[in-house]
């Protein structure tokens, strides 16, 4: 495969993780710098408007708002699965910014909402169907929390995209959070509670332990149990 120079305009963006402000922002801000690396082009398949873009959504806005007319593709055979170029080439550091744990969560989510089954799921991404199960408890999060989650990077100043260039990153969300914490934030039985260990945890992330996440849970849910049990009336 080789790289071809196009016009944005040709360009939509198959969007398989939500795009996040602050990674536009970066990109923008680093694009407006120094350019556009062409080390990295947008992966893209045809169709017959002209191409889906597969892998760099965030730095196809980018261009977009900053009204670049031509940025270099590397183009796809249209009859591939799109989901599985998005996931290779992503990992082959093909990637400005490489997934974290919410964007797999969301992905996941999407998948399971069009195919309806978790083994359906987990056999497009060549994953167990405990996997599938575990990422969609994550997906299942308040939007609220994730919020708080991804607000948690910029206030730390680990922002995904360096000011250096459009080319890497220092630190993503897999970088401050752990994705093991959430098996048992997930756990908790109430929005609130989990809204509540977040926004604690959220407040200095790289502090916390997946040890001291488990016993903040366990707290919680026998404060909860507790309340709840007291709350009920005695049957004699």
């Amino acid at each position: 495969m080789h790289t071809k120079t196009v016009s944005t305009e040709e360009l939509v963006g198959l969007e398989f993780r939500p795009i996040i402000d602050y990674r536009v922002r970066h990109l923008k801000d680093s694009i407006s710098t120094r350019g556009y690396d062409p080390a990295y082009p947008l992966i893209v398949q045809s169709n017959h408007q002209g191409y889906l873009v597969v892998n760099g959504c965030h730095r196809l806005r980018a261009l977009q708002e900053l009204n670049v007319n031509k940025v270099p593709v590397i183009e796809y055979p249209a009859d591939e699965d799109p989901v599985k170029i998005a996931l290779t080439t992503q990992e082959n550091g093909e990637s400005v910014q490489p997934w974290d744990f919410l964007d797999k969560a969301f992905l996941v989510k999407k998948l399971y909402d069009k195919l309806g089954i978790q083994e359906k799921v987990a056999e497009k991404l060549g994953w167990t169907r405990a996997n599938v199960s575990y990422y969609l408890s994550v997906a299942q999060l308040p939007c609220e929390c994730v919020t708080i989650i991804r607000n948690s990077v910029t206030l730390c100043k680990n922002n995904t995209v360096t000011l250096e260039g459009n080319r890497g990153y220092t630190h993503n969300l897999d970088n401050i959070w752990s994705v093991r914490w959430f098996r048992h934030i997930c756990s908790l039985p109430t929005d609130d509670l989990k809204q509540a260990v977040i926004i604690k945890i959220a407040q200095n992330p790289s502090k916390w332990k997946e040890k001291e996440v488990a016993s903040e849970c366990s707290r919680l849910k026998k404060r909860y149990e507790l309340i709840f049990d007291c709350s009920c009336p005695v049957h004699l």
